[in-house]
């Protein structure tokens, strides 16, 4: 008797909290998305164009990935590299971590890199 009572307490339970809840417990964990901001200065606008790669597109076009007005379409403008920055933290994008790699230009001098690596909490 008292493992019957024990059971049809805790399927009580179960049941109360979703319905009180509306969610089931799998229901209740969010997962980040991390991508990689690429920029690019475009002397013809006088500014920055960003692209976000999150690994997703196939095309590993700058262009294909840009950051756009989603009411005109065209690629967003921006004044720096933290002026994109900080646009992507008002949509909800958390800098993680900055980090420059060096290689040799085709003119044999050095050059560098430098990776914005960010997540949104999806």
């Amino acid at each position: 008797m008292m493992r019957i009572t024990t059971l049809i307490f805790f399927l009580f339970s179960f049941a109360f909290q979703e319905t009180l809840f509306g969610q089931t417990a799998n229901e209740h964990k969010s997962y980040f998305i991390y991508a990689e901001m690429l920029t690019y200065y475009s002397k013809k606008d006088k500014g920055y164009n960003v692209a976000l790669d999150t690994g997703q597109v196939e095309s590993s076009r700058f262009k294909d990935n840009l950051l756009v007005n989603v009411q005109s379409g065209e690629a967003l403008v921006f004044n720096s590299r933290i002026d994109a920055l900080n646009y992507l933290s008002r949509q909800g994008w958390e800098l993680q971590e900055v980090y420059v790699t060096n290689y040799t230009d085709i003119n044999g001098g050095s050059s560098f890199d430098r990776h914005w690596i960010l997540r949104k909490k999806l």
